[in-house]
């Protein structure tokens, strides 16, 4: 829970007055949870008792911390690096208690942290959930809130509840056993199948902020009972759908939208889910509302009743209609998310006082059949009808600027949160914290789009394009993993691991007799220069220099010349000019790693974010050959096909500058490991995406450049804007209205192969063609509007954490 405050200091004399008078008015919430086992039987239950000095020393009600940093923007865009981001919040050095407590033989009921920041307080709640759920949390914070506002004498009366209230509900909820219970409680960790800290590494579960459209959940719930009501009179014909049914509500069809989208996910990540025929879906429904007469609504208990279903339809028949858009279901679509939202509905109806009582008597005999959310394939809770964002905590901390539930430990689990805006008829944001596998989570949340004329060639989102120096965004992300290993240092000489670059040497001219002068260069040639082509390196067709060298020796392929050209054009350091730079990376890579470049990048890139489809040789992967696309010419008569292939095949080098074959939706995944900092850490990213140059010249004129030239550097960056060179592509120094933040990233590939990666607004967008020649200003035209339209549907998903986008064309 957020505070926003212009000197937060002044809040914490506030919190430890309102916790100190919560915890005299409301005492069980001091206590502890003691775990013991009956002499008579071997069951363990817990019981509340007082606390003791030990603990209480040890575990304070109310935690203060000091942090750097702010916590402004953690929620709907990246963290930047000082600022705290909630999705990696969930750490010990913001929670009152250890992750192991829950373990204990002991452990506090609930305990608060406050951590102070520049800009506000977050406070850090920690509850065992065996006492307390999340509408029981509402309540306390409730309580909190007036004891805030009455610092030193809040009555009784002015609290949502009393330590008797509580006693008569907890009564009566043991009462409605069958048997009855000695006491409501339950088996220890039964209940809450969860790590007890959050999984470490590459693969563990990561979790992320949703943010969808009030106005769009309204329209498809319209649609949906529209669907159901047609079905009703047999307008629509469907199998799958019951009638007659009752309406449906928004959170049916939010459930039913993240179910079907999660399990697509799940497919995609690991296709052996297809074993198993069904899918099961869980949710809590809250006693307090299923039984009023026994339970006050302020009770702070916990009094979740979990309810799991199983989907009416096999899994493979959920995913054979899944299309990655962002416009209007189609019926196939539309007839999935109403028959699970049918499928929720009927049961959440059936939740009746008997179900209460038998999920009770379940947890006292230790029969656990009800108690399956841990094992459903994905589980969500509503918590959009809790008033948070009403509470008022006083003149000086105020109202909640944000709320959060940033746990990684329970995966495939979401919570939707309280709604910011109540009273909005439903049209305010809905925000969905969702915890997934990685691989799940970078699966459920990108666009894919791809097309060719039909008289000329069918085109798919897995078509494999040689993506020629859009290869070069990947060299990048392993060169930095090297530096972050410290195998490569970004600022010393590269002769040290590379000394064909000892004593550099620079082309002058030529003599009489056309033979190559030289001059020693006085600067050492860099990693950062290498990779922001400005090293001095520079490609054959860059200078008129470069270009009679190349032709006085007879023009060699164009591949040998990368690496046997071994002199420079300019000081390192002096100016831009693309370069064989990155090629050269790549191999420096190899020489460190003593891997072949292609091994490293399977290893420490592909793997990481389940790139499947991506290689140097087309010879070693037929079934990537068979998918890959055809090459095409643009003429003064249209479109010509290319007979002849647009880079060496077979070839025995794996050319980190420019050689490799993948698809668009590996290239998303590519960028999408970067955005979500699975690749890359965060200081390391961040560096990506700052100008770099020590002198901007040869990028300060676009217009000393052909058109096509033009193009190819600047892409979709209008000629006007100014230019830097970041690590791995070039950077605009402003933003582009409409379109990219400044400070993102950009480049190009050969055949009109384009990808730009918006590090501020989370958004990565890929387009990959197979058309000659390069800087074609009708793919510039369409990747234009491309980014036009993500740009201007970014609304509709307003402020979805970490997406990402591609385009793939002919």
């Amino acid at each position: 829970m957020t505070f926003s405050l212009q000197d937060p200091t002044r809040g914490i004399p506030v919190l430890e007055a309102g916790v100190s008078q919560l915890v005299s008015k409301l005492p069980f919430l001091g206590g502890n949870l003691i775990w013991t086992t009956h002499p008579d039987s071997t069951k363990v239950t817990g019981e509340i008792h007082p606390p003791i000095e030990a603990t209480w020393n040890t575990y304070p009600m109310l935690k203060v911390k000091y942090h750097a940093g702010k916590y402004k923007s953690m929620s709907y865009g990246r963290g930047q690096c000082d600022v705290i981001s909630y999705d990696h919040l969930y750490r010990e050095e913001f929670l009152p208690l250890p992750f192991e407590i829950v373990l204990a033989e002991t452990s506090p009921v609930l305990r608060f942290q406050a951590n102070v920041l520049e800009d506000g307080i977050i406070l850090c709640a920690s509850f065992h959930h065996n006492v307390i759920d999340g509408k029981g949390m509402q309540t306390v914070m409730e309580a909190l809130a007036a004891c805030c506002r009455n610092l030193t004498n809040v009555q009784q009366n002015e609290l949502p509840t009393d330590p008797i209230s509580e006693a008569v509900c907890r009564r009566r909820l043991s009462a409605a056993a069958s048997p009855t219970l000695d006491a409501f409680v339950v088996r220890r960790g039964k209940n809450c199948p969860i790590p007890t800290a959050p999984e470490q590494g590459l693969q563990a579960p990561i979790t992320r902020l949703l943010v969808l459209s009030g106005e769009k959940v309204i329209q498809l719930k319209r649609m949906c009972n529209a669907f159901v009501q047609n079905e009703a009179r047999g307008e629509v014909r469907s199998s799958e759908v019951n009638r007659p049914t009752p309406a449906l509500s928004s959170n049916d069809i939010i459930s039913a939208l993240m179910w079907l989208c999660v399990r697509r996910s799940q497919v995609r990540s690991d296709p052996r889910v297809l074993e198993r025929v069904k899918s099961t879906f869980s949710f809590p429904a809250d006693a307090r509302m299923i039984i009023p007469q026994d339970l006050r609504s302020t009770y702070i208990g916990n009094c979740v009743v979990s309810a799991t279903v199983e989907s009416p339809f096999s899994i493979e028949d959920g995913i054979k209609s899944s299309s990655a858009t962002v416009s209007a279901p189609d019926e196939i679509n539309l007839s999935l998310i109403v028959s699970l939202a049918l499928t929720i509905r009927s049961k959440f109806k059936s939740m009746d006082r008997k179900h209460v009582r038998n999920f009770i008597s379940s947890i006292g005999t230790g029969n656990h059949a009800m108690l399956t959310a841990g094992n459903a394939d994905f589980a969500l809770s509503n918590l959009r009808h809790m008033g948070f964002y009403e509470l008022n905590f006083g003149p000086v901390i105020g109202r909640l600027a944000s709320i959060d539930m940033p746990d990684p430990r329970m995966k495939n689990q979401a919570w939707v949160l309280p709604d910011r805006h109540p009273g909005h008829n439903g049209r305010s944001p809905w925000e969905i914290r969702i915890t997934l596998d990685p691989m799940v989570m970078e699966c459920s949340l990108h666009y894919a789009k791809a097309f060719g004329e039909a008289s000329v060639e069918a085109t798919d989102t897995d078509a494999v394009h040689w993506v020629a120096s859009s290869t070069k965004l990947v060299t990048t992300v392993a060169v930095m993993q090297c530096v972050e290993r410290g195998l490569l240092d970004l600022d010393a000489d590269i002769a040290n691991v590379l000394p064909e670059w000892e004593n550099p040497r620079i082309l002058t001219g030529f003599d009489e007799n056309d033979n190559p002068t030289f001059r020693p260069a006085t600067k050492p040639i860099t990693l950062r220069r290498m990779l922001t082509h400005s090293s001095g390196m520079a490609y054959f067709f860059m200078d008129p220099l470069m270009t009679r060298y190349y032709e006085l020796q007879g023009k060699p392929p164009v591949l040998q010349t990368l690496f046997q050209f071994q002199f420079l054009l300019f000081e390192p350091g002096e100016r831009w000019m693309y370069s064989p730079g990155i090629d050269w990376a790549g191999r420096a890579v190899e020489r460190v790693t003593s891997m072949k470049f292609g091994e490293y990048l399977q290893r420490y890139v592909f793997d990481v974010v389940s790139v499947k489809d991506a290689t140097f040789h087309l010879d070693q992967r037929e079934d990537l050959r068979a998918r890959k696309v055809k090459a095409w010419v643009r003429t003064d008569q249209g479109l010509e096909e290319e007979k002849n292939p647009l880079f060496q095949d077979p070839i025995a080098e794996d050319f980190g500058g420019g050689g490799l074959y993948t698809t668009v939706n590996e290239m998303l995944k590519i960028c999408h490991g970067i955005l979500t900092e699975k690749l890359l850490r965060p200081e390391t990213v961040k560096e990506m995406f700052q100008p770099q140059l020590e002198n901007v010249l040869g990028l300060d004129q676009p217009h000393d450049y052909s058109l096509a030239s033009r193009n190819a550097i600047w892409n979709a960056v209008p000629n006007d804007v100014l230019v830097d060179f970041g690590i791995g592509g070039l950077v605009n120094t402003s933003r582009l209205p409409g379109r990219r933040e400044a400070h993102s990233l950009t480049w190009s590939g050969k055949p009109n192969c384009y990808w730009w990666i918006d590090i501020k607004k989370g958004v990565a967008g890929v387009y990959l063609s197979q058309l000659l020649p390069t800087g074609d200003q009708s793919a510039i035209e369409l990747l234009n509007e491309f980014e036009r339209w993500v740009y201007s549907h970014l609304d509709d998903l307003e402020g979805l954490a970490k997406q990402s986008v591609d385009i793939s064309s002919r």
